[in-house]
C-alpha cells in the first residue's frame, strides 16, 4: 500500500498512472529493473510473467496495482477488480521451478562472488558505494542526527525526496520519503500536519510486495547492487519529481 499523510488525491492518482505506464514499460522491455533485484520475490514473479502471454502479462500488473493504490482507484471509479488474481494464484506454483533455477545458478556463480555479506556488512558496503554514484550537486548525504550520512537527499522546489538505507535479516532494502522541505528531515509530526509520502520504493509502486529486498549478497555484488539503486533512485527521480507540485504543500 501507498502510505502517506496529508497527500491530495491528485497526486496519487497521478502517482498511479506513472507507476502504470512504468509496469507497462518493465513489461515491454523484458523487466530490465525488476530482474536485478535478487531474491525470491522477484524470481517468482518472472516465473509467472514469463510463461503468460501479453495480454495475460498486463491484466496481471493491473491487479497487481490495483492492491496498492486503492484510492487512486476508487478516485478515479475503477472497478477494484481481482482480474489477474486467479492467473496470478495458478502460476505461482509453477514459479517454484524458476524459482529453483535461479537459485542454483546463483549457487554456481556464488564462489566467484567472495563472502557472504550479513545484513549490516551489506548496508554500509552499498551504502559506502552509493556515496560515489549519487553525488552533489543533484544529490546530497546530510549528517542528520537520526542519520548521519546514512540517508541521501534531493531537494525539488518546495519538497525534500529522501532515500533510506536499511537491512531486513540477511537483506537490503531502500525506500523514498517525499515530505515538505520546510519540516524536520525524515519525521512525521501529526501535531504540526504537513505532506507526507512513504514507504516508496520498486515492488511498492508497482504493487508487487512490501518491500524491495536484495537477499544473500556476498562481496562481489555489492558495486553492481549499489549500481542498480543509484539507477532506481534516479528512475524514481526523473518520474515522480514532475508529478510533485508546490500546491500540495
Amino acid at each position: 500500500m501507498i502510505a502517506g499523510y496529508m497527500v491530495p488525491d491528485e497526486l496519487l492518482v497521478r502517482l498511479y498512472r506513472w507507476a502504470r505506464a512504468d509496469f507497462q514499460r518493465e513489461i515491454e522491455e523484458g523487466f530490465p529493473l525488476i530482474r536485478e533485484v535478487d531474491g525470491r520475490t522477484t524470481y517468482a514473479l518472472l516465473g509467472v510473467m514469463e510463461s503468460l502471454s501479453e495480454p495475460e502479462r498486463s491484466r496481471l500488473a493491473s491487479y497487481l496495482l490495483k492492491r496498492h493504490h486503492q484510492r487512486a482507484v476508487e478516485v478515479l471509479g475503477e472497478d477494484h477488480t481481482t482480474d489477474g488474481q486467479e492467473v496470478f494464484e495458478q502460476e505461482l506454483a509453477n514459479a517454484f521451478r524458476v524459482i529453483n533455477h535461479f537459485e542454483q545458478e546463483r549457487a554456481q556463480r556464488a564462489q566467484s562472488l567472495g563472502r557472504l555479506l550479513g545484513g549490516y556488512q551489506v548496508r554500509q558496503a552499498v551504502i559506502k558505494q552509493l556515496k560515489k554514484e549519487l553525488v552533489e550537486p543533484d544529490y546530497a548525504w546530510p549528517e542528520y542526527e537520526n542519520w548521519p550520512g546514512e540517508a541521501c537527499e534531493v531537494v525539488r522546489d518546495g519538497f525534500r525526496i529522501m532515500t533510506f538505507f536499511f537491512r531486513s535479516g540477511d537483506s537490503f532494502i531502500y525506500h523514498h520519503l517525499i515530505q515538505s522541505k520546510e519540516t524536520e528531515p525524515g519525521v512525521l509530526d501529526v501535531k504540526k500536519p504537513s505532506f507526507f509520502l512513504d514507504r516508496l520504493h520498486l515492488f511498492n509502486w508497482l504493487g508487487i510486495s512490501q518491500a524491495t529486498p536484495w537477499s544473500q549478497l556476498r562481496l562481489g555484488d555489492v558495486e553492481r547492487v549499489a549500481r542498480h539503486v543509484a539507477r532506481l533512485c534516479r528512475h524514481f527521480i526523473k518520474g515522480v519529481g514532475p508529478l510533485l507540485d508546490d500546491k500540495y504543500l
